[in-house]
């Protein structure tokens, strides 16, 4: 109970009491506070001040600025989560642009170790054209068989020329047709529909415009649109995953192709080095040598004493440069 109604039940009974004896209220008696009244109100003041009101600061209060941090809270979120997403594309588009460099370069590169392998071979093959000419002025029967042999050693370990011009021209799809590596070919897709395994191919497939389905006994069945919302993301996601592996298996052989134009090219640089030290040069600047020289009858300088004139062997002279030293003589008439 209020501690003030109980203030005034006090007050209230000494007046009652008060009457009772006959005692009027302008002059109390002995026992009885001058004021009643005054005292009650002093009792009432001093209760006032001693107690407290109750606070309600530690209550919630409802305000607009709970509502103010949350949403700035969500939109902070929602910030990061674009700036992610934006950064992540970032980062993918140079990943894209560095491949294709890389992709280029390594083409590039392939075209001018092939170019400069034809060169080398070019040469190679003037050398054994030397070779085999000098073997022909001398008396052996196989001249320089080892040298020979060495020359085209390396024409053996080189790279198909098709085979390199498919890799120069970029063409991924070609080049694992005509590769016999047949796991980056294409696979059946394997997908769940209405919770039975199914694969994509020959009998079974999907129009991916209507969302019709065939199976293989030719029942059509229209596809929902979450199911068919589902079928193209495992299409494209197997899609994406065979281009990345055909573009690295293509990487992958490039440098490989590279490695070994690089090591056809040392050896037939070193194959060159050997001939040069051997004294063999191209045919441009080799004589060919005059082992079995068209031999020409010419008259000979010295005149005999018979009436048959002396033919000389002259190696020097061939059939383009015949001199008849002297005419011939004039047959005797036998009939005088």
């Amino acid at each position: 109970m209020n501690p003030s109604h109980n203030n005034q039940s006090i007050s209230l009974a000494f007046a009652v009491a008060a009457l009772q004896h006959g005692e009027s209220l302008s002059s109390p008696g002995p026992n009885i506070p001058s004021s009643i009244f005054e005292e009650q109100r002093h009792a009432m003041t001093h209760s006032d001040t001693s107690e407290a009101p109750p606070s309600y600061d530690h209550l919630p209060v409802s305000t607009g600025k709970e509502t103010t941090t949350s949403r700035r809270q969500k939109e902070s979120w929602e910030q990061k989560l674009a700036k992610s997403r934006e950064r992540n594309r970032e980062h993918a588009r140079k990943t894209r642009i560095r491949k294709k460099e890389h992709l280029e370069a390594l083409q590039s590169k392939v075209r001018e170790l092939e170019y400069e392998r034809k060169s080398l071979k070019q040469k190679v093959e003037e050398c054994s054209i030397a070779s085999i000419l000098l073997g022909m002025s001398s008396n052996e029967e196989e001249p320089h068989h080892e040298v020979t042999e060495d020359m085209f050693r390396s024409n053996k370990e080189r790279k198909n020329e098709t085979h390199v011009a498919v890799l120069t021209e970029g063409k991924r799809k070609r080049f694992l047709v005509e590769s016999s590596d047949h796991r980056l070919s294409s696979e059946p897709m394997k997908v769940s529909i209405d919770g039975e395994l199914t694969i994509l191919g020959g009998g079974c497939h999907v129009n991916w415009k209507t969302g019709v389905y065939s199976d293989n006994n030719g029942l059509h069945k229209t596809l929902t649109n979450e199911q068919l919302q589902k079928l193209r993301r495992e299409r494209n996601r197997m899609h994406a995953k065979l281009t990345r592996d055909r573009k690295k298996c293509f990487i992958s052989v490039l440098e490989k192709t590279v490695e070994d134009l690089e090591m056809d090219i040392q050896k037939i640089r070193e194959t060159l080095a050997r001939v040069s030290v051997s004294g063999m040069a191209p045919t441009s600047q080799i004589v060919t040598p005059s082992r079995s020289p068209i031999v020409s009858p010419t008259l000979s300088h010295l005149e005999t004493d018979d009436d048959v004139s002396a033919y000389s062997m002259d190696a020097h002279h061939t059939s383009a440069g015949i001199s008849m030293h002297h005419a011939p003589r004039i047959g005797m008439d036998l009939s005088t």
